[in-house]
């Protein structure tokens, strides 16, 4: 893909070659409103560019979970609640949507590295 395609700029070498394609892959983001606005989905570095605490490819993909369990215990942590995380969004990622790759801890965490053609306010889905 063309450095181009993606919603942020990213560093060389991201996202990383054993990122894949989904396939109709059914994700879940906690989200402050709904319908979700363009901030809902955008990356840990967009959000805090200060806090650069994770490897700098990994700081630029958006977090999304494939289990809504996963997901709605995430309403309770401060941090989220903070922001204002009150409801989840189930999405569909298709192949054109971008790149994921499962987090290395945590097996329900994936990141998501997104093309700029895909529209996630669209394709979301209100879950709780």
């Amino acid at each position: 893909m063309d450095r181009n395609d993606w919603v942020e700029d990213l560093p060389e070498g991201c996202p990383p070659n054993d990122a894949y394609k989904p396939t109709d892959l059914v994700v879940y983001r906690v989200v402050s409103e709904f319908p979700p606005r363009e901030s809902d989905f955008l990356s840990h570095k967009a959000l805090h560019p200060e806090r650069a605490y994770i490897p700098e490819c990994e700081y630029r993909a958006v977090s999304v979970c494939d289990n809504i369990e996963h997901a709605k215990s995430l309403l309770y942590l401060p941090s989220i609640r903070k922001k204002g995380g009150e409801f989840i969004v189930k999405l569909i990622l298709l192949r054109g949507s971008g790149v994921i790759k499962p987090g290395k801890d945590d097996k329900s965490h994936i990141n998501w590295w997104r093309r700029k053609c895909f529209d996630p306010i669209q394709a979301s889905t209100l879950m709780a």
